[in-house]
């Protein structure tokens, strides 16, 4: 694993979103090739691109779902407990919001979603409203 918090690539940005931030091996919740992998299949080259909300996104929902695999409380010296099924539900939403906002800056998706027509009315998937 080789999250830098500098965030020099896209990868460091969806790692620290998706809260798998560890450099030990042993603790990462995924690999680096799975994040790429995702990366490359949405062929991202921003985080603030939709490409990049989308990987984000599906990155988020998968570290949930090792989370929920793995439910555990820990805490730092009995001082606060973290709950692991909080976290899945959080990276969840995040994913939600973020597909959402890929929506909106999706050329096409925004095109057939949003189209104006010529008298000013709004046309969703063909239909004037």
């Amino acid at each position: 694993m080789s999250y830098d918090p500098t965030l020099p690539t896209l990868r460091d940005y969806i790692r620290k979103a998706t809260t798998d931030t560890s450099n030990d091996a042993a603790t990462e919740l995924v690999p680096d090739a799975t994040y790429d992998a995702v990366i490359a299949m949405y062929g991202a080259d921003s985080a603030f691109s939709y490409q990049g909300l989308r990987a984000t996104a599906d990155m988020s929902v998968q570290v949930a779902e090792i989370l929920d695999q793995n439910i555990v409380n820990f805490g730092a010296t009995n001082d606060m407990t973290i709950g692991w099924g909080d976290r899945a539900k959080t990276l969840r939403a995040n994913a939600t919001w973020l597909r959402d906002r890929a929506d909106l800056m999706d050329p096409v998706i925004r095109r057939r979603l949003f189209t104006i027509s010529t008298v000013g009315q709004m046309v969703v998937d063909g239909q004037d409203f």
